[in-house]
């Protein structure tokens, strides 16, 4: 799936909430993200990324320049890594509801 999206040049938005991806599927997710320049939406919510999935996304959009919406709620992450939301100039909304974060 990852592949068919690196070669996307029309879809905005994806929906792959309670599709069971793991920390080890989000790490995938994110090579999609560095190479992606039309994707403004994606819901990952209802999954298992966890902390080590999260801090992979994260770190992904410190050099990703068109997401404006990501949906990580109810994904088993206890802790935010801020600096890459402080630094990325587009992300306008970021949904963390239903994790435990400390």
């Amino acid at each position: 799936i990852v592949g068919f999206f690196q070669k996307n040049e029309t879809v905005t938005s994806i929906d792959l909430r309670q599709n069971r991806i793991d920390k080890e599927g989000a790490k995938a997710i994110v090579g999609f993200f560095q190479k992606n320049e039309t994707v403004t939406s994606i819901d990952l919510s209802k999954n298992f990324i966890s902390d080590d999935g999260a801090r992979a996304i994260a770190e992904v959009l410190l050099s990703n320049k068109t997401l404006t919406h990501i949906n990580l709620s109810n994904n088993n992450i206890t802790t935010v890594i801020t600096e890459p939301l402080q630094n990325n100039q587009t992300l306008t909304s970021i949904d963390l509801s239903e994790n435990t974060i400390n």
